[in-house]
């Protein structure tokens, strides 16, 4: 088993997202799927995989074309993704590549038109 701090591993992705509105209100919740293209990267190593993105968020309009936007996604992929432990990455090198996930939760501004 080879471990190397946390800090060295890097994860890099672009998905291309479909959305759908559960209603048309000043609050919206919507749900997000979509394809992706994952890029994982350690001191060592690197590896480029093809994944899927899913998750959904809330859109509330502040203003009629004016939103605030918070989502959260999962980013599921087959990357040779370390595994976290006690702040440490754990390198499955004998295994090969995992399915894995990684969820990342956005906050943003959006305009309308």
């Amino acid at each position: 088993v080879e471990t190397e701090p946390f800090a060295d591993y890097s994860m890099t992705y672009f998905a291309v997202n479909v959305r759908l509105d559960l209603v048309d209100a000043r609050i919206t919740p919507f749900l997000l799927g979509g394809a992706a293209v994952v890029y994982g990267k350690s001191d060592d190593s690197s590896d480029t995989n093809p994944g899927f993105v899913y998750g959904g968020g809330l859109d509330w309009a502040v203003a009629d074309q004016f939103v605030i936007r918070t989502d959260i996604k999962g980013i599921r992929s087959s990357v040779d993704a370390p595994a976290l432990s006690r702040g440490i990455i754990v390198q499955f090198e004998d295994a090969g590549a995992a399915l894995s996930t990684a969820w990342v939760w956005t906050i943003g501004v959006g305009f309308r038109f």
